[in-house]
């Protein structure tokens, strides 16, 4: 049975995105922005995502409480307080990793019940900068020592930031530092997700 790709997190959507979206062989998409086009005669099932940056505990559960059903949860925590509880709460989906992220150190990998998150926007940030780069491989390489799950998107703000599935998993591939392309991590991981939350 052929894989069901999923680009967890892309900015906008709009009929371009939607069609190479699709011709790269994507049937399920998470967008964050407000603007959606229906992409269902594409073959595409839309997901609506919700993306917090918090700074503490506080902050975190307040904004979840406000949260409507049936929306993905992606957190950005900006401080190790925020990364424990956005780890742990069932109401998050994805953790979004980041060069300046606190450590994902063995403390934090043991409770992390919820899913890393990481986009190739961020990747190519880091990229330039040695600090954020180490810190983002580091956290990367902590939680899949642990089985921490990961997945990969695009974090596409544009029709030309979007990549073939495959080229996604070849890049956390690289991230991890193994050789072939990390595919549950655009599909099953991912397509799991979406079943637990979007029901």
């Amino acid at each position: 049975m052929p894989r069901k790709y999923v680009d967890m997190h892309v900015l906008t959507m709009d009929r371009s995105m939607a069609s190479s979206l699709a011709g790269m062989g994507y049937r399920h998409v998470c967008v964050v922005g407000d603007e959606v086009s229906d992409a269902s005669n594409l073959g595409i099932t839309v997901h609506r995502k919700k993306y917090l940056e918090v700074e503490s505990r506080n902050d975190l559960l307040k904004r979840l409480r406000r949260l409507e059903r049936n929306v993905l949860v992606c957190v950005k925590p900006l401080t190790r307080e925020a990364l424990m509880v956005a780890a742990r709460d069932g109401r998050v989906g994805t953790v979004m990793v980041y060069g300046g992220m606190a450590d994902v150190d063995m403390h934090v990998a043991q409770v992390f019940k919820n899913i890393l998150e990481i986009t190739v926007a961020e990747v190519i940030e880091c990229f330039n900068d040695d600090r954020r780069w180490r810190s983002l491989l580091r956290i990367v390489r902590a939680a899949d020592a642990v089985g921490v799950p990961t997945i990969i998107s695009s974090g596409a703000s544009c029709e030309e930031e979007l990549l073939p599935p495959r080229q996604l998993g070849y890049i956390l591939a690289a991230l991890k530092g193994v050789e072939s392309p990390v595919l549950d991590s655009v599909s099953t991981i991912p397509l799991k997700l979406l079943e637990d939350v979007c029901v």
